[in-house]
């Protein structure tokens, strides 16, 4: 089993879908609720801190869902320019360890075109100069079965030199990864919890185990429901942090079965499959999601497009970043 080092860790949805192939061995992360959830889920693995102060143990695979505020449509997408954008620290991180590491990242959509692609730009480039080379692409919740949207755009990458440039995961990716649509879900009824959205919540019942109620007994979000639609274990957040707390530590987590889905295509050299279904999806999880119609009775409906892939990466530019390409190594490198 190969060994992992897990930057801006979370609640440690990257380490659980790269169950199968990584050991975890450190984490990095500085926020206290999350950091109250790894020391318990983790209890054997060390937290390093602040990943800017320190020099990475070498691991088989660095992983890091960094911080998304930067370029996140919700906010005011400063981009590299905003103090929380991390990846150059990241990559200088990565620079200083004395080996080369496979790495795997992930952020959201807003990550192609913020700062007119410069964002995206800052992050293939940096990762070109260390001698890496790679593929990247969008894949969302609704993908693996969830029953919300939330797209994220994943990297994988390996170093040119490096002795392992694919890791070993046994048999290509299946179509397990992937929940089928169109089986019949869609006519399962409607239950007056969800109206509209019973056919999603439905099928990752298939998977995942019965939906608990998305309002508690005072009529707020439950913060049990977005720990299930997130497809974290029962209890994972809310049997350790209060509601409000759980629920912003989920809204800023990385779903494990995406996580897990996207390494396997990504690293088997695969494209990573769009969602088609026509479904209504619940609202995706937010930080501070507490609108109790968001989750019963009410929301929009969205829909997962099918997305085309463009080759190569190298301008400047957003229309480059668009939806999934290639990263090749540039001059120089370790």
């Amino acid at each position: 089993m190969l060994t992992a080092g897990s930057l801006c860790a979370g609640i440690g949805g990257i380490d659980l879908g790269l169950a199968p192939w990584a050991r975890t061995v450190f984490v990095s992360e500085i926020d206290a609720h999350a950091n109250s959830v790894l020391a318990r889920r983790f209890p054997d693995v060390p937290n390093i801190g602040d990943l800017r102060d320190c020099v990475l143990p070498d691991v088989d695979i660095i992983t890091a869902g960094f911080p998304c505020q930067p370029v996140s449509i919700a906010g005011e997408r400063r981009g590299s320019s905003d103090e929380r954008w991390l990846i150059n620290d990241i990559l200088a991180a990565i620079g200083r360890m004395g080996t080369r590491p496979l790495v795997f990242l992930e952020n959201v959509r807003g990550l192609l075109t913020a700062n007119g692609g410069h964002a995206m730009a800052d992050v293939i480039c940096g990762l070109a100069r260390l001698g890496y080379m790679g593929r990247y692409g969008p894949l969302s919740s609704a993908a693996v079965g969830a029953p919300h949207r939330r797209e994220r755009v994943w990297i994988f990458a390996s170093h040119r030199d490096g002795i392992r440039r694919e890791p070993v995961l046994g048999p290509a990716l299946s179509n397990e990864h992937y929940l089928p649509w169109g089986d019949g879900a869609g006519r399962c009824g409607s239950d007056p919890r969800f109206g509209k959205y019973t056919a999603a919540v439905r099928r990752w019942e298939r998977t995942h185990g019965p939906a608990p109620d998305p309002l508690d007994a005072n009529r707020r979000l439950n913060a049990a429901f977005t720990e299930w639609m997130m497809g974290f274990p029962p209890g994972w957040c809310t049997g350790i942090l209060r509601r409000r707390q759980a629920i912003r530590c989920v809204g800023n987590a990385v779903q494990p079965q995406t996580a897990r889905a996207a390494f396997a295509a990504l690293a088997c050299g695969q494209t990573l499959l769009p969602a088609t279904n026509n479904e209504e999806l619940l609202p995706t999880p937010t930080t501070g999601a507490d609108d109790r119609e968001r989750y019963a009775q009410g929301g929009r409906s969205v829909r997962c497009a099918v997305l085309e892939c463009t080759d190569g990466a190298g301008a400047d530019r957003s229309d480059i970043y668009q939806d999934a390409g290639v990263l090749m190594p540039q001059g120089g490198g370790r």
